[in-house]
């Protein structure tokens, strides 16, 4: 008996309940289905494939590195020098992704280190003679700067897809370079742009920012689908970053002061003072690549699919609760299975058992067994004793 009652307990493993559909010829149900289920694979093919691109995996680790070259001559007339290169206007030297270049300066030449006489000078409004260089400074401006050129080379790989690119074409590239100009319509991907254009395309003047300097982001976006091998081209935008004005409302941003040291002939220290303002540029990078991939894919039909059963289930709560024949269709969903047992029935399965349980003990007394183990056993057969039990005991 406990044998046969361990196997009913398993039997559940090996059963399969599946889903009873009852058809309905309901015309606004219907309509209202089919409504929701055209809005689910419109959504799933509009907005979730074609817009956003959901069968494709997202990577946005960019790893970039980038390389500036700053080209052109500018007239200065200087004390020292009447023409200016690329070594002389662009702070740091090294091409790195930031620069400065000088637009204005102002030159103090052939300042010699005075000794303070502690002298008050009243015409001075009481000012007073301090240790210092004279003589006062000149201002300089560099004439040409705006058409200065910068040649930005920015490589980048995208780790999670080891895809790696550059901005600069690997085909007849010397032969590019030398006759591309950046424009935003005609030559949007060459990478040498006009300093004058730069400033302009922020929105600002040349000469405005050239007086007294100003900082500018150079932003390079890169988005590549890299199921398309044209898709994968730098998107060039910029924009001024800050604006620092004076008490006069004039933006101030200095970018540096140095100086270069000389002995005149009579054995004096001198020097060379410059003040130099410019426009200093920042190139940022940031991107992102996507290409195929089966498990987005498989995630983003599974969702659509799933919402698809919840419109199932909104059309079940109108027929249940709100159309007008509710009644007829609860009736052709719902099943309700009732057991009676009457109270003669269960007295007979409570002799039945009784009955069973003296037959044990008296098998028991019959094979003269102990009795502390004889009890256990009885106490170990009435535990087992379950409905199934009781209904043999009825059947029997």
């Amino acid at each position: 008996m406990a044998w046969q009652n361990k196997q009913n307990r398993l039997l559940f493993l090996f059963e399969y309940t599946t889903v009873k559909y009852v058809g309905t010829q309901n015309k606004k149900i219907g309509l209202l289905y089919r409504i929701f289920q055209l809005t689910i694979m419109g959504y799933l093919i509009g907005w979730v494939f074609l817009k956003n691109k959901g069968y494709q995996v997202k990577d946005d680790t960019l790893e970039s590195s980038v390389v500036t070259k700053a080209k052109g001559v500018a007239r200065v007339n200087t004390t020292d020098s009447n023409l200016w290169g690329p070594e002389d206007y662009v702070f740091p030297n090294q091409g790195e992704n930031f620069l400065s270049i000088a637009t204005n300066f102002i030159e103090t030449p052939n300042q010699k280190l005075g000794i303070k006489t502690g002298i008050c000078l009243e015409t001075h409004n009481g000012t007073c003679e301090i240790y210092g260089w004279c003589p006062t400074e000149i201002h300089r401006d560099p004439e040409e700067a705006e058409n200065f050129t910068l040649y930005i080379r920015n490589f980048i790989r995208f780790s999670q897809l080891n895809f790696s690119t550059s901005n600069v074409p690997k085909e007849n590239r010397s032969l590019y370079l030398k006759n591309c100009l950046y424009d935003e319509t005609v030559c949007p991907y060459c990478p040498i742009f006009r300093l004058g254009d730069i400033v302009n395309k922020t929105g600002n003047k040349f000469e405005e920012m050239a007086l007294k300097g100003g900082s500018i982001g150079v932003l390079i976006e890169w988005l590549c689908d890299l199921d398309v091998d044209s898709e994968c081209r730098p998107h060039y935008s910029f924009v001024r970053l800050g604006k620092f004005q004076n008490q006069s409302g004039i933006a101030i941003n200095c970018l540096l002061r140095f100086a270069r040291y000389f002995t005149d002939v009579a054995g004096d220290r001198r020097r060379i003072f410059y003040k130099v303002f410019g426009i200093h540029l920042e190139i940022m990078v940031f991107g992102m690549a996507r290409k195929f991939c089966i498990i987005p894919t498989i995630v983003n039909i599974a969702s659509a699919l799933t919402l698809m059963a919840a419109g199932s289930y909104i059309c079940d709560i109108m027929l249940l609760y709100v159309m007008k024949k509710r009644s007829v269709y609860t009736e052709s969903k719902l099943e309700r299975m009732t057991t009676y047992v009457t109270e003669a029935c269960l007295l007979e399965m409570l002799l039945c058992c009784l009955n069973k349980i003296s037959l044990y003990l008296f098998t028991l007394r019959h094979y003269k067994l102990k009795s502390s183990k004889c009890y256990l056993h009885n106490i170990s057969y009435i535990n087992t004793i379950s409905y199934s039990d009781l209904c043999l005991c009825w059947t029997s």
